[in-house]
C-alpha cells in the first residue's frame, strides 16, 4: 500500500490525448502521480489498494474527471480542457485551493446527462 494522500493521482487512459500541460510542468511534477490505465477495474483496484484522496480520470472521450475518494466513484466534476479559466481552477483545485467537494456536488446536481463523463 502506497500513500498518495499528498499527491494527485492522474489516471491517464492508455492511448488517450495528452493531459493539461501543467501535469508535465517541472514546477508541479512532484504533485502528480500519472498512471496509465486500461479499464475501470484497474482504477478501482488501485484506489482500494492505496491511500488516495483526490484523483483525476481521463475518460474515453478524453475529458478529465476530478474526483474525491470522499464520494462514490460515480461522483465527479468534468474539467474543460479548452477553457483557460477552467485550467486555472483545475490547477488550484488540485493544489488544494477551493472546495473540490462543493464543485463535484454542483456538477452532479446540475448535469442530467453524464454520457460524456463515462470512463469506458
Amino acid at each position: 500500500m502506497v500513500d498518495y494522500s499528498t499527491n494527485i493521482v492522474v489516471f491517464k487512459r492508455a492511448g488517450g490525448a495528452p493531459l493539461f500541460r501543467f501535469f508535465y510542468d517541472s514546477e508541479f511534477s512532484e504533485l502528480y502521480e500519472i498512471i496509465d490505465y486500461e479499464d475501470v477495474d484497474f482504477i478501482k483496484d488501485f484506489l482500494s489498494e492505496n491511500v488516495v484522496e483526490t484523483y483525476v480520470v481521463q475518460t474515453k472521450t478524453n475529458q478529465l474527471r476530478l474526483q474525491s475518494t470522499e464520494y462514490d466513484m460515480d461522483f465527479h466534476r468534468l474539467l474543460d480542457l479548452d477553457d483557460e479559466d477552467e485550467e486555472e481552477f483545475a490547477l488550484g483545485a488540485m493544489l488544494g485551493h477551493g472546495a473540490v467537494d462543493d464543485t463535484i456536488e454542483e456538477h452532479m446536481e446540475d448535469e442530467d446527462d453524464h454520457s460524456k463523463c463515462a470512463i469506458e
